[in-house]
């Protein structure tokens, strides 16, 4: 039998950086829910709501915790495809003739929407590690608005989220609205689509 003097041995005392990492590791693993994601990717690549629907969970869960794991760099995205919005009717309506009490209302309604959109698009992007970005964005430019209101909307959703392509509708077949509006804008010259026609087509 052998007796060992500790007092001989040269002892690795693990700075505090490392510890805290180990600490964060344990924290991770912690968690039952990530470690039946992680055995969920080790039999094959899968995306989020593959993941739910074998875990029975929701997307916005196993959202959550690949997040958590995509920080810890134990599990990495990878996206396909583009990003698209579509604004339909949401726009800034600023109807001078239905007075500011609706005009108001109108405004909180469509900036709470935007900032909604932007926060979506950064947890999209966190969540895949991409790019915070729409790729195309199908926005009113409403003539009808005149020139002091008809790009409001355009402009907020400018200012809030990063867009590459704005392709301009509810234009009434008034396209000159484009020009004027890239006239005002210059900077945004590159992002909006100069529409002349009806059934024209664009490649992004």
């Amino acid at each position: 039998m052998h007796d060992y003097d500790h007092s001989e041995q040269k002892h690795i005392v693990p700075t505090e950086e490392m510890l805290s990492d180990l600490a964060e590791l344990y924290k991770i693993f912690g968690d039952s829910t990530r470690i039946k994601i992680l055995y969920a990717l080790f039999e094959n690549e899968k995306g989020v709501g593959d993941i739910a629907q074998q875990l029975g969970m929701t997307m916005s869960a196993i959202s959550h915790q690949l997040r958590i794991l995509k920080q810890a760099r134990l599990v990495k995205a990878r996206r396909e495809g583009k990003m698209v919005y579509y604004g339909g009717d949401l726009n800034w309506w600023n109807w001078e003739s239905e007075g500011k009490a609706y005009c108001n209302n109108m405004t909180v309604h469509y900036h709470a929407a935007i900032e909604k959109l932007a926060s979506a698009v950064r947890n999209e992007a966190t969540d895949n590690n991409i790019a915070p970005e729409i790729t195309a964005a199908m926005a009113p430019l409403d003539p009808r608005l005149g020139e002091g209101s008809e790009g409001l909307g355009i402009e907020y959703l400018l200012k809030n989220v990063t867009v590459q392509h704005i392709f301009p509708m509810h234009m009434w077949k008034k396209y000159e609205v484009i020009d004027r509006y890239i006239a005002a804008h210059p900077d945004e010259r590159g992002i909006i689509a100069r529409i002349t026609r009806d059934g024209q087509q664009f490649e992004i």
